[in-house]
């Protein structure tokens, strides 16, 4: 009879990688087992309050649009850098002026900041801005608009995205329309055409 023989241990893998990577969960599970119950606490309040924070900082009260053309004296745009500075020279928010000229910026600014005096630089040059809105109004927008140059009347329609495509789509819809009652109408007097000759041939 044979003598009983030790279980032998699991060999380990001779893949580096595969080890490293079992000793890093390892310690990482053992580490999170080990924490105390004040740093679970923590840890449980960021997971939870987190996103709160994160809405707060996009609700409307906590944003400020700035938006406006950039124009060259002669009327034409002006594409660049437009950069937004507060009396300290901080920057606040950096955008590009699109093709045509037209920028948007948001800023995240409190109750606190009503009445700071910004700064807003172009490719045309700067202008500053009070900043002014309802401090009770915590659900309306607050906007500003800051122009430079000489801008055209019909610069906020041409570059307004969602008022060409309103206009495009409402040329479909009425072409649309147009042609389906108009080929019901041809379909319905050609039933009367018929109906006429079936008339007379009896």
């Amino acid at each position: 009879m044979k003598p009983h023989s030790p279980p032998q241990s699991p060999q380990r893998s001779t893949d580096p990688s595969i080890w490293l990577r079992t000793e890093a969960s390892r310690s990482l599970v053992g580490g999170f087992f080990n924490l105390s119950h004040k740093s679970l606490w923590f840890i449980f309040f960021l997971i939870s309050f987190f996103p709160v924070l994160i809405h707060a900082e996009h609700t409307a009260e906590h944003r400020f649009h700035i938006s406006g053309y950039v124009y060259d004296d002669t009327g034409n745009p002006l594409p660049g850098k437009v950069v937004v500075r507060d009396q300290s020279d901080r920057i606040l928010g950096m955008t590009d002026a699109g093709r045509s000229g037209y920028y948007h910026i948001q800023l995240h600014l409190h109750n606190s900041n009503l009445g700071d005096r910004l700064v807003i630089h172009s490719a045309a040059g700067k202008k500053e801005l009070v900043v002014k809105f309802d401090s009770d109004d915590l659900t309306t927008a607050r906007t500003a608009e800051v122009h430079f140059g000489k801008v055209p009347p019909s610069a906020g329609f041409l570059s307004n995205g969602a008022f060409l495509f309103g206009i495009a789509a409402t040329a479909v819809a009425g072409t649309f329309y147009f042609v389906r009652k108009y080929r019901r109408r041809r379909k319905h007097d050609r039933g009367k055409k018929k109906g006429k000759k079936s008339n007379k041939g009896k």
